[in-house]
């Protein structure tokens, strides 16, 4: 397959990714010969240029965008911010996309000091309001009072970085389809081209948003810990589980082709419905399962909750979600490193279990502590290098290549660590001027030293195996440091 895609140019030393034959006529009578390096020429063509640029190795070749007649140098800062200019000028949304793309693509494989590229993918908080008190969220005792809406200057802010941005996600620590003129940022989403994702309890899902869903969107990701009416509702205080499932027939039948994801937190109060929710899935016609260990917060003071207090009834539990997956071909994402050849002790932990109080329904609701993740991240410090006590190799996925931006325009690192931000939005003029704000700097020398940020020591995504750029070196330790702190802290 490769071998199609690298089409050989008037020297050896010269690649042209491109199919299209007129236009490969047309840069084969720009460039003519004596080229003097081995060079690769990159075109439009999305699929065959982010083939060959997975498969590059690191600087092998020095990288040109074919666009308007002419090949642009991804190496020199004044070409590439002239054609980012004229891709403005001339709305071409759509390449200015996948130029973007290869841009991060490029800057990574050659180890750009100056990162020009914009993020790939943005996750917008719309809003921190929620019509639920989950009982493993930040919400549980966060004060609704505090909760707003995304600024309307944030948003002004933002949108300079969505002609480049290929997928916005709605949702932060709240419930993105509450948020305050959503159809609004609808049209504007559409004119830039963007597609859209979200994180959503699918609690409340207005008829009238319902054609931008299936225009818009590519895929839901649906949160649900329980299929059982009583506890699906006494973990997430305030929904009703009969909405619920209707506002999921309904996202079926009038967006079918919006994919549909189940997103689960593993926890003591459902370790033993796991095998029920792919069996929801798959009755619903979702497309994928992804179950995650829950993290204990402070504020929720939930630490005896955390799945791995009982190692082996989870590792047995999650055999038979595997199981119930198979037989169903749905496809399930789960830490597989809980799973045990041999389960032990499952008697004592059964015990364990069944003395552990309730659901939480018998705790009073109180704002105890309200200067949590949803109000007062602070700006990341100096700790985030100096306290790292982990090896790793490469660059975090979601940090070259993704932005977090909360409703009032913090910007941080990522979506899993709620507690930190890098720079404000407004302190940023251009995207240049982000990637350089030291604190930015700081997490990307953190890595280029092959340390892995203190931030990042509790990362679903690194516990699930799902970054492609980055490999934590001393992986077990990293886990059995994060059950043990889990232990600890119970």
């Amino acid at each position: 397959m490769l071998q199609k895609i690298m089409k050989k140019m008037v020297e050896d030393n010269i690649l042209l990714i491109c199919e299209d034959q007129a236009l490969r006529r047309e840069i084969e009578l720009y460039i003519g010969k004596g080229s003097q390096s081995r060079e690769v020429i990159l075109t439009g063509e999305y699929g065959a240029g982010r083939e060959f640029l997975k498969k590059c190795p690191r600087r092998c070749y020095s990288f040109f965008f074919y666009y308007g007649h002419k090949a642009w140098s991804m190496e020199k800062e004044g070409e590439i911010l002239q054609l980012q200019k004229e891709l403005l000028e001339k709305k071409d949304y759509k390449t200015a996309k996948i130029y973007n793309e290869y841009l991060i693509m490029v800057s990574r494989l050659n180890q750009h000091k100056a990162w020009l590229f914009y993020p790939k993918e943005i996750q917008l908080e719309h809003t921190n309001r929620c019509n639920a008190r989950c009982i493993m969220c930040g919400h549980y005792h966060a004060d609704k009072g505090k909760c707003r809406d995304l600024s309307e200057d944030t948003f002004q802010r933002i949108e300079p970085f969505l002609p480049f941005c290929q997928y916005v996600g709605l949702h932060g620590y709240g419930e993105p389809f509450l948020a305050e003129h959503i159809l609004d940022y609808m049209e504007v989403y559409k004119k830039y081209q963007v597609r859209l994702y979200a994180n959503s309890n699918l609690s409340y899902v207005p008829d009238k948003l319902l054609p931008y869903i299936d225009q818009l969107f590519d895929e839901i990701n649906v949160s649900c810990e329980s299929v059982q009416k009583a506890d699906y509702e006494r973990i997430r205080k305030g929904l009703h589980f009969e909405r619920f499932v209707e506002n999921v027939k309904k996202v079926r039948e009038k967006c079918p082709h919006v994919r549909l994801n189940l997103f689960a937190v593993i926890m003591r109060q459902n370790l033993g419905q796991l095998a029920e929710l792919v069996e929801f899935a798959a009755e619903y016609g979702f497309a994928k399962v992804s179950m995650t260990e829950m993290i204990a917060m402070e504020e929720n003071g939930n630490y005896g909750d955390v799945p791995g207090l009982y190692p082996n009834l989870l590792s047995q539990e999650l055999k038979k979600a595997c199981k119930r997956a198979k037989q169903l071909k749905v496809e399930l994402h789960f830490p597989k490193e809980a799973i045990r050849e041999k389960e032990e002790n499952l008697e004592q932990e059964q015990k364990r279990l069944h003395a552990q109080h309730g659901l939480g329904e018998e705790e009073e609701l109180s704002v105890r502590h309200d200067t949590n993740l949803l109000f007062d991240r602070q700006r990341i410090a100096r700790e985030a290098e100096t306290e790292s006590i982990h090896r790793c190799k490469g660059i975090c996925d979601v940090f070259s290549s993704q932005l977090y931006c909360t409703l009032d325009g913090r910007l941080a690192v990522c979506c899993v660590d709620g507690y930190h931000y890098t720079e404000e939005l407004k302190k940023a003029s251009s995207i240049k001027e982000y990637w350089q704000a030291p604190s930015v700097q700081m997490i990307r020398d953190c890595f280029q030293k092959k340390k892995l940020p203190s931030i990042c020591n509790n990362c679903n995504f690194i516990i699930l195996d799902q970054l492609k750029y980055l490999d934590v070196l001393d992986r077990k330790t990293y886990l059995e440091t994060v059950n043990r702190k889990e232990k600890q802290s119970e």
